[in-house]
């Protein structure tokens, strides 16, 4: 009587099923991870930029530190009125959702310098550059002030707001990218707190 030899080498159906099911599931996992990484670094976030701008016709006093004075108090919501308007003619203008004053300082000639941070909502075509940003606002800052300046009663008026450095703050993943774009004025280098180096305005200290 012939004995029956068994089969060798041959996988059942089972075996062939297992081995499709980790594949799909090694695809689907590489690929959650690369779409999350997609979306973590994807240009959506709100897009900020930093300025340090020189206020002329008013002059600084050391009561801006404070912002519990009268001098603070006065100045602060003014210049955020009007950095916040200064877009209100430019295609900028739907998507400048706030300003935040940072802090003040004196420049050589006892005007005030002032460094504020403007943030814009995600562009849908293109993300914002700094060129565009600093354009829109140093020609609606010329508009604003161009005949009778801006008044702040007894600490007195401001005349023209100079550009002097934009520094561009773009949610890059988990880190910051930041890029300098200086004015034409004197400059130094310092370290920002991301460990880049910075280029600012002479006179510039922080707050």
């Amino acid at each position: 009587m012939d004995q029956i030899k068994p089969v060798l080498g041959r996988r059942g159906p089972r075996a062939s099923c297992w081995k499709v099911t980790i594949t799909a599931a090694v695809v689907g996992s590489v690929t959650a991870l690369y779409l999350g990484i997609l979306l973590a670094c994807h240009p959506a976030a709100e897009t900020s930029f930093e300025h340090t701008v020189e206020l002329r016709g008013i002059t600084f006093n050391s009561s801006l530190q404070a912002e519990n004075s009268d001098y603070y108090r006065v100045l602060t919501p003014a210049l955020e009125r009007l950095f916040l308007s200064s877009f209100q003619d430019s295609q900028l203008d739907w998507s400048c959702t706030g300003c935040t004053i940072l802090g003040y300082s004196r420049s050589g000639n006892s005007s005030v310098i002032v460094r504020f941070r403007l943030r814009f909502a995600p562009q849908d075509s293109q993300p914002l550059s700094s060129a565009t940003e600093e354009e829109a606002l140093r020609h609606g800052l010329a508009a604003a002030l161009q005949q009778q300046g801006l008044s702040l009663a007894a600490f007195g008026t401001i005349s023209s707001a100079s550009l002097t450095g934009v520094l561009l703050l773009e949610p890059l993943c988990s880190q910051s990218k930041v890029a300098w774009a200086a004015g034409s004025t004197a400059r130094t280098s310092k370290t920002t707190r991301w460990g880049l180096k910075a280029v600012l305005p002479q006179g510039w200290t922080p707050s």
